[in-house]
């Protein structure tokens, strides 16, 4: 099989510009992902909770947002969820660029026995 040297170039180009593209894509995911955890973490201290932790996970043809939140002195209850869910909720209706692609499902809860230990402040809680 011969392949021109034009053909060769375009194949490689066309890879680097695959490559860049994803690169783009992740930079752009995880500027937004810094700043859904800024007004995550804005709605929670409303209430005098703090963010926890986040994740959007696909589920099937669904996605999910879900945030974890926590107090330092205190349990979380099911009101502090329902306030912290609705002030998250209009402040990412005004900022819909930081979740595109459609619908999903918003679910504000503790971040209950199973958590994730993933900062500094976590693990000192734990103990």
């Amino acid at each position: 099989m011969i392949f021109s040297f034009a053909k060769l170039h375009k194949v490689h180009k066309d890879e680097v510009h695959k490559e860049s593209l994803k690169m783009s894509l992740k930079i752009q995911l995880q500027e937004n992902v810094s700043k859904l955890e800024q007004v995550a973490s804005e709605a929670a201290q409303e209430f005098g909770c703090k963010l926890y932790d986040l994740e959007f996970i696909k589920s099937g043809r669904s996605r999910v947002l879900r945030v974890y939140i926590d107090k330092d002195d205190d349990k979380v209850g099911l009101d502090d969820c329902v306030k912290v869910s609705r002030a998250l909720n209009i402040k990412l209706d005004e900022q819909e660029e930081l979740i595109s692609g459609g619908a999903y499902h918003l679910e504000v809860s503790s971040p209950g026995v199973d958590r994730h230990l993933s900062k500094l402040w976590h693990f000192k809680k734990s103990l």
